[in-house]
């Protein structure tokens, strides 16, 4: 185990998080699974002040029960201020930004950052998506703007061998997920008293529902008695339009959002967590559920296959025929998926908790 204190290297040097969205959701997280207050107290731990550049959400941040007095919030609301707060930061000084998501003006403070600093700066770049972009425009993109980073956190091997594939130096690369809490989601009930399919999930467009609806089409239509619980907040997926038009009202119950500290409860309840996204980043909704013990059914991407490719079935992202297929497996076949479903759950405490994943990103973080 490797120790970090608060040295030279990190005194009077700024950790800048740049946030795009502050959500109220994140209010009900441990400080270990919020993301962003997770990053700020491992680089408090190691002596940089901490300063959080938001758009969208600054009054949403500034409220949560779970934030540091140490973080100075800063709100900006057009280019114009996003640009001089950049400057006021960067200009000619050794401060570390540290950059989330794939936005253009993400991919513009990588940029502007190493401009102001005249190369001083550093920064870590981290996607909530997976790195294989969804057109070889937005790979070619991709790989020129990397060409400016110091640094590239990612989830997991497949993403950093196509990285290393696109000729992206593996140096930058750092395979270093999330905390999946694993005190709040733990199993307490067995296969044998489960029933049902579990979506759990923001509802929108990306997450690609259409396909588990139309495998939850196949199965009615094969007399399999199986319902769909989908649990989350929907955004700019109009869900009740396909249920209307695929005649499932009566097989999809949908819960809304559900408080961290109820969701183990419900969670427990249901046999199979199916998931069919078309661009994930870690997505801890899958992790929350196997480790409340639900079996695993999952889309052939980047951000599953190697992770979970032991523990769970997988199918292409809009093959609903091979969705319904697995699930009728893992109904027909109960007990095979015991030994999975703990093996995985002893996997994700092991590989993604809190101590291994602080120890990595102190490494990370210092330069």
């Amino acid at each position: 185990m490797v120790f970090y204190m608060p040295s030279i290297k990190t005194k009077n040097i700024y950790f800048i998080n740049i946030i795009h969205g502050y959500f109220k959701n994140l209010h009900s997280f441990s400080i270990s699974e919020n993301y962003h207050l997770h990053s700020f107290k491992v680089a408090h731990s190691l002596g940089y002040q901490c300063v959080a550049i938001v758009l969208g959400g600054a009054e949403i941040m500034k409220t949560d029960p779970n934030l540091y007095k140490y973080i100075k919030i800063i709100e900006y609301k057009n280019i114009f201020q996003y640009i001089f707060v950049l400057a006021k930061f960067s200009l000619f000084q050794r401060n570390v930004f540290y950059i989330n998501s794939h936005e253009i003006i993400s991919y513009l403070s990588i940029m502007l950052t190493k401009i102001f600093s005249l190369g001083l700066a550093k920064n870590i770049f981290m996607a909530h998506t997976q790195s294989k972009r969804q057109t070889e425009f937005k790979n070619k993109l991709q790989d020129f703007i990397f060409k400016f980073t110091d640094r590239i956190r990612l989830n997991n091997i497949t993403e950093k061998n196509f990285l290393k594939e696109r000729g992206i130096s593996e140096k930058k690369l750092y395979i270093l997920p999330l905390v999946v809490e694993g005190a709040v989601f733990q199993k307490n009930k067995e296969i044998k008293d489960r029933s049902d399919l579990l979506y759990f999930g923001q509802i929108s467009n990306k997450k690609n529902l259409l396909t588990i609806l139309k495998a939850l089409k196949v199965l009615k239509d094969k007399i399999v008695d199986i319902k769909l619980n989908v649990i989350g907040n929907i955004a700019d997926y109009d869900i009740h339009k396909d249920l209307k038009l695929l005649g499932l009202e009566n097989l999809v119950i949908i819960h809304g959002f559900i408080e961290h500290k109820d969701l183990n409860d419900v969670l427990n309840n249901f046999l199979i967590s199916v998931n069919s996204s078309k661009n994930e980043g870690q997505c801890l909704a899958v992790y929350e559920t196997s480790l409340s013990g639900c079996i695993l059914c999952l889309p052939n991407i980047m951000s599953f296959k190697d992770v979970f490719k032991e523990y769970a079935l997988f199918h292409e992202m809009f093959d609903y025929q091979k969705l319904s297929e697995n699930i009728i497996y893992i109904l027909e076949n109960k007990d095979e998926f015991i030994p999975k479903v703990n093996s995985c759950i002893e996997y994700i405490k092991e590989e993604f908790n809190k101590e291994i994943i602080e120890s990595k990103m102190k490494e990370l973080f210092v330069f």
